[in-house]
This record gives structure tokens, C-alpha cells and sequence, in this order.
């Protein structure tokens, strides 16, 4: 008969260096990946419902569409709209510099005014609802209409 070898009772030992190691290791690419973003905050308000007031102003609206720019603003009581189509197929060239010119014909008749309505049709891209503002706010260092107003 054979005798069984006795295992041994000592508890091994439990080497934590490759634990460590990796456990920096993955500290490391977290930090790494780790997005920092900024948030920028613009000033608006939300249109509403009309005073009496309001019928003798401009009410000068940009309507963003996937197109281009539907712009309309009252003359008189009589509404007026122009269209401004994209530059090119696809509509990845806004028409910023038409509106600017509109906007500053319209300033030069209406001196006084300072809002605009800003309309974006849903689905529009980011850029182009950008691209209005920046072409309605200002004209180089001359303030056009600075109050933004962007429609729900």
C-alpha cells in the first residue's frame, strides 16, 4: 500500500505588484480619456404673444430651414417675406452675406429696432441657425439687431 503525500498547510503568499500595475494603469486611461467640456451660455428670450405695441414694430423674423433663410418683418401693417436660398447643393453654405445685407437695409430704415426672431425648423443643422445669428447680430463693429429672440 502506498502512503499519500501530505499537502502542505502553509497559505501561499498573493503577489499584488501586477494588481497595482494594472489597476495605475487604468487610472491612467481614464484620465486620458476623460472628456472636459466648456459650456457657453447666450443670452435669449422666448417669443410670446404680441402687444398692441408691437404692430408698429418691424417684427423682422429669420425662419432657418433646411434650404436656406425665409426672412420676413411688416412694412405698414403688410407682412413682407424674401427667401434666401443656400449657395449650393446640400446647403453646407449658409447665406449669411444676403442676410447681412438684409438686415442692413432694414436697420437703415428702422433705426430704432434691436430684435430679431430666430426661427429654426427642426432637423436643420446647428450651423446654419448659427450662421443667421452671427449675420443678423452685427456687421463687422456696427450692431445690427442684438436682441435675439430664438422661437421654441
Amino acid at each position: 500500500m502506498r502512503r499519500r503525500a501530505r499537502l502542505s498547510v502553509d497559505t501561499p503568499e498573493v503577489n499584488l505588484v501586477p494588481l497595482l500595475d494594472m489597476v495605475s494603469l487604468l487610472i491612467q486611461m481614464l484620465l486620458v480619456s476623460a472628456q472636459f467640456g466648456a459650456f457657453a451660455e447666450l443670452e435669449s428670450q422666448v417669443a410670446g404673444p404680441g402687444t398692441p405695441e408691437d404692430a408698429e414694430r418691424l417684427g423682422l423674423e429669420v425662419r432657418v430651414v433646411a434650404t436656406g433663410y425665409l426672412v420676413s418683418w411688416t412694412v405698414d401693417g403688410e407682412r413682407t417675406e424674401r427667401s434666401l436660398a443656400c449657395l449650393d447643393e446640400g446647403c453646407t453654405h449658409w447665406p449669411g452675406p444676403g442676410l447681412t445685407a438684409l438686415a442692413q437695409d432694414l436697420k437703415g430704415r428702422h433705426p430704432s429696432e434691436r430684435q430679431v426672431v430666430i426661427d429654426p425648423d427642426p432637423g436643420v443643422p446647428f450651423e446654419g441657425v448659427v450662421a443667421a445669428m452671427d449675420a443678423v447680430r452685427s456687421a463687422g463693429k456696427a450692431p445690427l439687431f442684438p436682441d435675439l429672440v430664438v422661437a421654441p
